[in-house]
């Protein structure tokens, strides 16, 4: 009982300190915010400018026939910026704003130019920005503390959009809703897909979609002539290896593979930092390695641990090692492998006699070993996958001898399997290391068709009848597999692939079906292909 109540005097007693802390934090941020913070403004190269406010930078170019604004930031910046642009360039009116992202500390400004700018975003940012409204993003998630749904300054003090939060407190009641974040951003007027061209006098600028998992509108600006790139969400860069973050493995590569595309040498991000395009086109290259040797190492069967330890770890120390680790836990986490592999597949069928077949004459051949081949197909997600074959055995003769007649019949197999597999990887047990690594074991049903035709030779009228009707006889039997698959390849190729089946025989057919069967083979992998999701 005393534990109890000393914890509720503790939750009291923090819950009534979050409540005094903002009451005494918001009117501070609130002021800090009230002061106009000064717009710094920097040429890069040509008719671009970098525009800085507080720790947010944006970019914009200034031509004869205009200006294009990218990102207008907060309300109060995007205000001050058109100040800016009135006394610097009088006779140029804002032409374009672009949105890099539908994140609030990006696009509230943008109505300040509506009367005479075309506000361009991507065709994901309207769904996003519902989104927005509707719950807090991730990142704003983790802050919200009591999980109410709203951002109190005791909730975001300390973290890098405390200001940007704060500053949207409209009623003053000490806490931030959704609402409160978006309410001032405005749905772009035109949205484009894959790239968007704008010319604006001597300027020509490209929109490039870029889309980071968190971020699925986040869109880049190339500016060709000055060989400049800005996108105000970047994922990590340096030092690199780098984490992943909230980020999938695939959604970086494409973003780095597409950034390393544009003919850039400079690429500034939303806070002013700046990467060189050799960065990003090593990150993008070593990404690709890094992918596919984890792809190799799940493809050989081995351990997050294993794949960290090996060449795919690298030779990296200190900071730059614990990114690569974390960089191959995630591809491990998020990489789901479907494998699906065509063989062709030749081997022997072991076939034992049927009883019910011999039964009544006084010698009869039957079983033994016959050829036969086919092609299959397995699709595989991770270490488990199916298996499906379809094979034909050659054609094979028996004899039977009864007192008045002889017959000599040919027989003919089809054997289809389903069969359920599952990759066994390495280490092995101790008592099993002999075994080939990988090797894959395998069980499931197998449904094979058998057909009979012959002749009957009647012994005491010394003369031959051969019909379709009397020796036309054929049987389907269902059959229970197990066995193994052995790899003589590397990532397995060459299979050597061993099945066991017992058939559940109706003991009245005619046809010369044992209820066993082993099979062995050579099994060549004649088109691969893997896929990750």
């Amino acid at each position: 009982m005393a534990t109890h109540y000393r914890g509720f005097l503790r939750r009291l007693v923090g819950a009534g300190a979050c409540a005094l802390a903002g009451l005494a934090v918001t009117p501070t941020v609130q002021a800090q915010v009230a002061d106009a913070t000064p717009i710094a403004i920097s040429q890069i190269a040509g008719d671009v400018y970098l525009a800085r406010s507080g720790t947010d930078a944006t970019v914009f170019v200034a031509t004869d026939a205009g200006i294009v604004l990218v990102d207008p930031l907060s309300t109060q910046t995007a205000r001050r910026l058109k100040d800016e642009f009135s006394r610097r360039y009088p006779d140029r009116p804002v032409r374009h704003v672009v949105y890099t992202s539908h994140r609030f500390d990006r696009a509230s400004g943008a109505a300040e130019f509506e009367d005479t700018a075309e506000v361009v975003g991507h065709e994901l940012f309207k769904s996003e920005l519902s989104r927005g409204r509707r719950e807090l993003t991730p990142f704003l998630a983790a802050l919200d503390l009591n999980h109410d749904g709203r951002l109190s300054a005791l909730e975001v003090e300390g973290a890098p959009v405390a200001q940007a939060v704060m500053s949207r407190d409209r009623d003053g009641d000490g806490s931030v809703t959704t609402d409160e974040l978006y309410r001032n951003v405005r749905d772009p007027g035109t949205v484009f897909a894959g790239s968007r061209r704008l010319d604006v006098g001597r300027a020509t600028i490209t929109l490039v979609h870029a889309p980071l998992t968190r971020d699925p509108d986040a869109v880049a600006v190339f500016f060709p002539a000055e060989r400049l790139v800005f996108a105000s969400i970047l994922p990590g860069i340096a030092p690199w290896p780098a984490p992943f973050g909230s980020n999938q493995p695939g959604d970086l590569e494409r973003w780095f593979t597409r950034l390393s595309e544009l003919a850039f040498d400079r690429l500034i991000s939303g806070n002013g930092d700046e990467f060189t395009h050799a960065q990003i086109a090593a990150a993008a290259a070593d990404l690709s390695r890094l992918h596919e040797s984890v792809v190799g190492a799940i493809l050989s069967g081995q351990s997050i641990q294993q794949t960290q330890a090996g060449a795919a770890g690298g030779a990296f120390q200190g900071e730059a090692k614990r990114g690569r680790d974390e960089q191959i836990a995630s591809l491990f986490a998020s990489l789901h492998l479907i494998r699906t592999s065509y063989y062709a597949v030749a081997g022997v069928h072991l076939l034992t006699g049927n009883g019910t077949f011999c039964e009544k004459y006084s010698t009869c051949e039957t079983g033994g070993i016959v050829p036969g081949g086919g092609a299959g197909m397995t699709i595989s997600v991770g270490r488990v996958g199916a298996d499906v074959s379809l094979v034909f055995g050659r054609q094979y003769n028996t004899t039977r001898d009864a007192a008045l007649y002889a017959e000599v019949i040919g027989h003919r197999d089809v054997a289809f399997a389903a069969l359920l597999r599952v990759l066994v990887v390495s280490p092995l047990p101790h008592d099993l290391s002999f075994l080939p690594k990988p090797f894959a074991v395998v069980a499931g049903l197998t449904g094979t068709r058998a057909d009979a035709q012959g002749v009957r030779i009647v012994k005491a009228l010394g003369r031959s009848t051969s019909g379709r009707a009397p020796l036309n006889r054929s049987t389907t039997e269902t059959g229970l597999t197990v066995g193994a698959d052995y790899a003589l390849a590397p990532g397995g190729r060459i299979m050597v692939p061993i099945r066991a089946t017992h058939f559940m025989l109706d003991s009245s057919a005619d046809v010369d079906r044992g209820a066993w069967q082993i099979d062995v083979g050579i099994s060549v992998a004649v088109g691969r292909h893997a896929y990750v999701r």
